[in-house]
């Protein structure tokens, strides 16, 4: 129960911290990928690993902006942390993103926590435990045989000219779709029920453990685009709908893989 209630506390602080900065004026550099990061982005994720090295100086932490240990371990914890899912949404002007924290061994993530910081939504979920949004109970939406069902999507700047995409944009008739820019805030949201799926394309291990885990919580069934369980620290596509409903998923898939 520490790490959670780390995890919980840093996604609120940072997150309190992230809201503070986003009217001011910040340094934009690009990345080799093609992304973006501010000076809000390293600080954020600075005062994270500082504070898990602080409390548990043996486990690993894999986080977006790097520095310190950065690659996941075999044995013990591993940490995956994004200190600011949505740079380019934050740096625009455009008030949604995300912190995502989440630790795993070596059966797969134990516990997230993520915060939307300035719906001042905190989501969090520990193994077998529920997910939880605010202290109340969340759980994915039941989709049945519906018609036009409705999906999140996120795609990573590198992957953006994937055939894949290509295909899911150009189907007829098009599912109901919606694109955030926060892949961790589609995930949360998807997990509360705010949607019937999600297609993520291209994802890195960051983008995905936690916000994928608190779906799984929420009554979830989460697998790669290719049918394959998700494997960390990988970069993965990743789908997920709820596990009674998942034909919408296969539906889709049978269609961009035709």
């Amino acid at each position: 129960m520490e790490r959670i209630r780390l995890a919980s506390q840093l996604a609120e602080d940072v997150g309190a911290y992230l809201r503070g900065a986003f009217v001011t004026p910040h340094d934009i550099r690009g990345k080799a990928d093609g992304s973006i990061v501010t000076e809000v982005d390293i600080e954020a994720e600075r005062r994270i690993r500082e504070a898990i090295q602080r409390r548990f100086l043996d486990d690993a932490i894999v986080g977006e902006e790097g520095g310190g240990n950065k690659h996941a371990q075999e044995e013990g914890i591993t940490w995956y942390v994004d200190p600011l899912d949505g740079t380019s949404n934050y740096a625009a002007g455009l008030p949604l993103f995300a912190v995502s924290l989440a630790y795993a061994d070596a059966a797969g993530v134990q516990g997230a926590a993520i915060a939307l910081p300035m719906s001042h939504e905190l989501f969090y979920a520990t193994r077998g435990e529920g997910a939880f949004r605010n202290g109340a109970r969340i759980s994915m939406r039941k989709s049945g045989d519906k018609k036009k069902p409705l999906f999140l999507v996120s795609y990573a700047h590198a992957v953006q000219h994937d055939e894949r995409i290509s295909r899911f944009l150009a189907l007829r008739p098009r599912p109901g779709m919606r694109v955030l820019g926060s892949t961790v805030a589609a995930l949360c949201w998807l997990a509360a029920g705010a949607a019937d799926g999600g297609l993520f394309f291209g994802q890195h291990a960051w983008d995905y453990a936690g916000g994928a885990f608190i779906a799984q919580e929420a009554g979830g069934r989460v697998e790669t685009i290719s049918g394959d369980p998700l494997t960390l620290p990988l970069d993965q596509d990743v789908a997920i709908a709820e596990a009674e409903s998942f034909q919408i998923i296969e539906a889709v898939k049978s269609r961009i893989f035709s």
